[in-house]
């Protein structure tokens, strides 16, 4: 166990290292005069000579190949330079925002499997009834209304009309976190169901179901304590992706309600030209992701027998 998680540390190295130079590039060659941007960022005026002075003090007259090895130290070492911006590190001002997008995550994903879960398996138990059809058109609807949409209507319905929550984020309160993350679990959850009722039917017709229920034994002790846990790997793969995708912040939606995450200040970097920001959020990102995808790998290894049993063969 111990050398597949290192092996895939390792492999997880020339990855980040191929975006992030990638990343690199492309502002280098197409971002614009860095100094300029700073200056218009805050509302400042250079002459042309004491712009070439910036430039010579931040190190942007060097190659590209220079400047790429010199940044890519100061990441190691913690240093992701300095906002064109706000003036912070930018180490520091990506993980200011991290607790509030890891608190909407976390809240998006529970009420995501509270709502997918049970109408999954119920949909997949009452295969081609009425409460089926609905659930598959609610859930077809669903997953083709974008989060925008359904942010605005929810501001419509619970801000505007009811006035029972507030449009715009004060603060981290439990008031303004119901409006972003019923936006991002309804989109997800119909997904979700999809993919349960789908998962659920598929383990229902095999032979083991057949014989379990042949022996007299429950079907809600069938779907539970076998079928489920069976179908968990899928699930944890979904659930890992979904996590890695609002870790990395759900930028329309934190922009909308306001909330004060790192998808907001990714929007922000973006429409500022902020480009230290904006390469550090890329390379969390790509953190993000792969380091989700190797968390969902290990947890295999102890949900899945057949890894153990054969030393992780089945896992590469």
């Amino acid at each position: 166990m111990f050398k597949y998680i290192l092996k895939r540390l390792l492999s997880l190295i020339p990855i980040l290292i191929g975006i992030s130079f990638i990343s690199f590039a492309l502002i280098y060659f197409t971002g614009g005069d860095a100094v300029a941007v700073r200056y218009e960022a805050i509302g400042g005026v250079l002459s042309p000579e004491l712009i070439n002075q910036k430039r010579e003090e931040l190190g942007l007259n060097r190659p590209f190949i220079v400047q790429y090895i010199s940044w890519l130290l100061g990441v190691i070492q913690g240093d992701m330079g300095i906002s064109y911006v706000s003036g912070k590190p930018v180490f520091g001002y990506i993980f200011s925002k991290l607790p509030n997008t890891l608190l909407l995550s976390v809240s998006s994903l529970i009420t995501t499997l509270i709502i997918s879960l049970p109408l999954g398996i119920l949909s997949a138990v009452k295969k081609n009834s009425v409460f089926d059809s609905i659930i598959k058109a609610l859930s077809f609807i669903g997953n083709s209304l974008p989060n925008f949409f359904v942010a605005l209507v929810l501001s419509y319905i619970f801000a505007l009309q009811l006035k029972l929550l507030p449009v715009i984020s004060q603060g981290t309160s439990v008031k303004s976190l119901i409006l972003p993350t019923l936006t991002l679990a309804l989109a997800m959850s119909a997904k979700y169901i999809r993919q349960i009722r789908a998962l659920i039917i598929s383990e229902l017709s095999k032979p083991y179901v057949i014989g379990a229920r042949a022996r007299g034994i429950k079907e809600n002790a069938i779907i539970f304590f076998n079928v489920l846990r069976l179908t968990s790997l899928t699930l944890i793969t979904l659930m890992s992706l979904s996590f890695g995708s609002l870790l990395g912040g759900s930028s329309i939606v934190e922009s909308i309600f306001m909330w004060d995450g790192i998808g907001k200040l990714a929007i922000e970097s973006i429409n500022l030209r902020d480009y230290p920001v904006i390469l550090a959020y890329v390379l969390w990102m790509a953190f993000i992701y792969v380091f989700i995808n190797l968390m969902s790998d290990i947890s295999y290894y102890f949900l899945d027998p057949r890894l153990r049993i054969g030393g992780g063969k089945y896992a590469n």
